[in-house]
């Protein structure tokens, strides 16, 4: 039996010390700062089966103040932790609050105990104001073999157009 991991860690710049608390609570899934009804709403819609009645099943990563930053928190996932969550909640974030500064992101490792094909690639997250968008290793990488083999079965094509042409 084999362990799958995804873990990331990072800073995201929440503009303000009062965003940081109200982020880090919406993050660590603590009641402190209720998630607000929008975005309750979407993380259901993500995942219902996360929740509970009302209230969150797990905590989605941890989050901790930057020492000497203290407009930044410190996202991480030590084994295993919610990507798609972490980049909604961060997006509503930046949609909601006009301190937390646009163009932001994270990448992220996905790992296992046993090496095993398939098991292992990661990706990046870019958050904007506009949306968010996705990079996953192994999609790139099938998307460039494609496109790698396309563009050589082009230039081989080419080759023997112009021996064949060449020919008396």
């Amino acid at each position: 039996m084999a362990n799958n991991y995804t873990q990331t860690s990072f800073e995201f710049d929440c503009g303000s010390p009062e965003n940081v608390t109200k982020i880090a609570c919406w993050i660590n899934g603590d009641a402190t700062h209720p998630y607000p009804d929008a975005l309750r709403d979407m993380m259901v819609g993500l995942c219902e089966e996360i929740f509970d009645g009302d209230d969150l099943a797990f905590t989605i990563a941890d989050a901790d103040r930057v020492e000497g930053e203290p407009h930044k928190v410190w996202l991480r996932f030590d084994e295993s932790g919610d990507i798609e969550m972490t980049a909604l909640i961060l997006g509503f974030a930046m949609l909601t609050m006009s301190e937390v500064p646009d163009r932001q992101g994270f990448t992220w490792a996905e790992t296992c105990s046993r090496p095993r094909i398939g098991e292992f690639g990661g990706g990046a997250c870019l958050i904007c104001r506009s949306g968010v968008k996705w990079m996953h290793t192994s999609e790139w990488l099938e998307e460039a073999i494609r496109a790698d083999r396309l563009s050589c079965g082009i230039a081989a094509a080419q080759e023997m157009l112009d021996g064949e042409a060449a020919r008396p």
